[in-house]
């Protein structure tokens, strides 16, 4: 048997398919956000946020803070991943994996990121 998995990127503004929509993350008012978006239209978001950019500091998002929310979490996670070149979808559920090795890279943090990681995990398929 053969299995084919078929990746369908959509644009979250406006429903289309195609291959140059990509994940575009920003933050606003201490909440973070991400976004799948087209090329026009991410050219249309960063074009309505230039204007502010300059006047704008620069931050590591949860830097030296604590993990205030679940997709906080996740995007940290899921951005950590990327940088390790570990390629996973924008959405969906993390592969334990991956958890444990953002887990096991962070046991030094001062704040409580290895509890939350644990809530995050999925459990083991029982046994049949």
């Amino acid at each position: 048997m053969v299995a084919r998995i078929i990746v369908n990127k959509t644009d979250d503004l406006d429903g289309t398919s195609s291959d140059d929509v990509s994940t575009v993350s920003f933050g606003v008012d201490g909440v973070h956000y991400e976004i799948d978006l087209s090329t026009a239209h991410q050219e249309q978001l960063r074009a309505a946020l230039a204007p502010f950019l300059p006047a704008a500091r620069r931050v590591e998002w949860g830097a030296g803070g604590s993990y205030s929310t679940h997709d906080e979490l996740m995007y940290r996670i899921r951005s950590w991943a990327q940088e390790q070149g570990v390629v996973l979808c924008g959405r969906g559920r993390v592969p334990n994996a991956v958890i444990e090795a953002f887990k096991a890279a962070h046991e030094s943090c001062p704040d409580d990121i290895t509890q939350r990681c644990d809530g995050l995990l999925e459990p083991p398929p029982k046994p049949e």
